[in-house]
């Protein structure tokens, strides 16, 4: 059950980087200027998301410790 919600938790997270490296190229295309600001917001953000995501496994009642 863990393991299945480890991987399921890991899949999200991956589409979400992909996600955010297209938003990436988009941004930096239509707006090379702010390459490198958008590279820092979409990385926080997506550092933000998967906190979100191992906060959730950590306080899901029905899993195990490890």
């Amino acid at each position: 059950m863990e393991a299945e919600m480890r991987s399921l938790v890991e899949a999200e997270n991956q589409g979400r980087i992909v996600a955010m490296q297209r938003t990436e190229v988009e941004a930096t295309r239509i707006y090379p200027e702010i390459r490198e600001e958008a590279r820092q917001a979409i990385a926080l953000n997506l550092i933000k998301q998967v906190t979100r995501s191992i906060e959730a496994i950590a306080q899901a009642p029905n899993l195990s410790r490890e």
